[in-house]
This record gives C-alpha cells, structure tokens and sequence, in this order.
C-alpha cells in the first residue's frame, strides 16, 4: 500500500503546527480568523463582528497562555512568590471594598449584616476586575518591551555566539521556532487586550449600575426575612436585624426596590401604645 503524498503547503502546516507551541498555535488560528473577517463581512455584518470578536478572544488568549507560563516561574521564586501573593492580597482588597460599598449604597445601612451579597457582588464584579488586571499587565509589558526591545536582541545575539556559550558554560539548546514572528505577534496580542480592556473600562459606570441592580434584588429575596416579629406598613416589606431595636426594612413596589431604616416595634407593643 502507497504512503499518500500530500501537497507541499500541507506538508508545510503539519510542520508549523508539530513545531509550534500552544502560544504559537493560538496566534495562528487568531491569524487565520482575522484572515476570514473579510469573507464574514460580505456574507453578513453581524457575523463579522462576532468572527472579529473570537478572532482577538483567540489572538490575546495567547498571550495570556505566556503570562500563565511567566508566572508559574516567578512563583517558584521566593521573593516572585511574595510579589504574586501582595498583588493577589490587593486584588482581594479592592475587590471587597468595591462590593462593600455598592452594598452600602443600596441599602443605605452597614453592609457587613449581608455577608452572602458580598460574596455575590465579589463574583459578578469578577470581569471588571480581569479586565483591570489584564489592562495593567499588558500595559506594562508592553512599555518594558518597548523600552528594552533592542537590549532582548543583543541578549538575543550574545547567547547564540560560540565564544559566550564556551565561557558560561552553556550547553547547545535548539532556538524557539519562529522566535521573532512570536514576539510581534505578542505585541499585537497586547494591543488587542490593551483596546477590549480599555474599552470594557470605559463602560464601567454601565457595567455597575447592572451589577447593582442584580445586587439588590439579591439582597431583597435571599438576605431579608418576609416574616418578622416587627410591625409591617405592608405584605411586600422584607427585614433585616441591625440590632435587637433596629431593622432595614426592603420594598418592592411597581418594579422598584427601596430601604430604609427604622425601629423594630413588636405588633402587640406598637398597638398598645396606639
């Protein structure tokens, strides 16, 4: 039986891709998306842009696959490791200061009586934070990339020559395939990070306001009480405990919530004095 015999560019793929890595195959198929956005755009417009979009979503996927890799090395370092955990330990800051607040600003009281709210405003406020944090990294890469692109090829140059690998010491290691084709496509991965992030950055105000929304109607049916032992103006109010004396008190009324803060009167005492 005859081996079949495949054209050359065939050929030519099945080398690249055997040859490549992950960060490299994810170029690739970026690269090979954007090449069909023309073809999309004739056929429909709707369905250019969501070629476009899986197009960049795959190109930047790339360079977060080398981020993971460079941090998984920086953690094996002891002071890398402090630096990640500082970093990670700020994140979680910011993060709970961001839900806290929005909690305090819905329902106008001490947020720390809506643990779970908090923890669900963490979650829904997690793409905001990504996208900060890839904003930041990309952003920074890119200057010191910039900044020391001639400094990586002489680097580049001096390891390869013979009289440095003899006096270091250096044993032969086989050069990265397509090295320099590589870096230029990571510096057009974090342009496209840099752009989607500033752009989901530039609708914050947006993403907020939806977030708050889900938030409290979050806080209205799972953090308050429908049934109390405090006097109730209607069947729609729902109770919160501040203290033995104190209540938030939520309402949902023609499609809006609203809290406010009053004493907690028993029915039977609050008749009485009545």
């Amino acid at each position: 039986m005859t081996e079949k015999v495949y054209p050359k560019r065939i050929e030519f793929l099945k080398k690249v891709v055997e040859s490549s890595s992950l960060e490299q195959k994810l170029y690739i198929a970026g690269l090979l998306l954007f090449l069909n956005y023309g073809l999309a755009w004739m056929v429909g417009y709707e369905n250019s842009v969501i070629l476009l979009f899986i197009a960049c979503l795959v190109a930047s996927s790339g360079f977060v696959v080398r981020s993971i890799t460079f941090l998984e090395k920086l953690w094996d370092n002891s002071f890398g490791k402090a630096l990640l955990s500082l970093v990670l330990a700020l994140g979680t800051t910011l993060a709970v200061a961001v839900s806290t607040s929005l909690i305090s600003d819905i329902v106008g009281s001490d947020p720390s009586k809506f643990a779970l709210s908090i923890t669900a405003t963490g979650i829904l406020i997690t793409p905001f934070m990504v996208a900060l944090g890839l904003y930041i990294w990309a952003t920074i890469v890119a200057i010191v990339l910039t900044l020391f692109l001639g400094l990586f090829f002489i680097i580049d140059q001096v390891k390869q020559s013979d009289e440095f690998r003899y006096i270091f010491g250096i044993k032969d290691k086989e050069k990265p395939a397509f090295l320099w084709a590589t870096r230029v496509a990571r510096f057009v991965a974090i342009g496209l990070i840099v752009g989607s992030a500033q752009f989901a950055l530039n609708n914050e105000r947006a993403y907020l306001e939806w977030t708050k929304v889900k938030v409290t109607s979050f806080v209205y049916y799972f953090e308050m009480y429908p049934k109390t032992h405090c006097d109730r103006e209607a069947l729609s109010e729902r109770f919160a405990y501040l203290n033995a004396k104190e209540v938030i008190v939520g309402d949902y009324r023609q499609g809006e919530f609203s809290f406010s803060t009053r004493p907690c009167y028993s029915k039977e005492n609050h008749t009485a004095e009545n």
